[in-house]
């Protein structure tokens, strides 16, 4: 293992998606004792990550030849996973979305179906009431996105 005198060293991953439970830890603290001039040499080295420190992989090749093919293949195996299940979100996501925004339009032009039968046969006032929620939800709609878009600029 390369030593670092006086210091430690951290290796950390820069994947902002990995959790704290699927990173190997490892430190090592060595302590050097030099009776003849009467010195002590303390030397540390420590290393945070996805995939283990190359003397960790060393180590686990000399119990197993195949181990660290193993780890590794795990770890791709876990992340391909990861980034098929963040796509279906995704594609699950915008597909609720674009079924949500044509229910609510077909929604709106049976409304506005709705509110001219009323005036065409003589119920001019429930037809004008009707018209007049279609506005109120079309405005509440396009204020709600507005505003959506000013958070989103925001955080950016």
């Amino acid at each position: 293992m390369p030593v670092n005198r006086g210091r430690s060293t951290a290796k950390k991953s820069k994947s902002l998606k990995t959790t704290v439970a699927a990173m190997n830890r490892s430190s090592q603290v060595k302590v050097h004792k030099d009776h003849h001039k009467g010195t002590q040499e303390i030397t540390g080295q420590s290393y945070q990550g996805i995939i283990p420190s190359p003397e960790m992989m060393k180590e686990y090749k000399e119990i197993d030849p195949e181990l660290p093919k193993r780890l590794v293949k795990a770890m791709e195996d876990e992340a391909a996973h990861r980034r098929q299940v963040e796509n279906t979100i995704i594609k699950r996501s915008f597909r609720s979305n674009t079924t949500n925004t044509f229910i609510g339009f077909g929604a709106l032009i049976a409304l506005g179906i709705l509110s001219y039968l009323f005036m065409i046969n003589g119920y001019a006032t429930q037809g004008a009431i009707i018209a007049g929620s279609i506005g109120t939800v079309i405005s509440v709609f396009v204020i709600g996105k507005a505003l959506s878009n000013k958070k989103k600029d925001k955080q950016e």
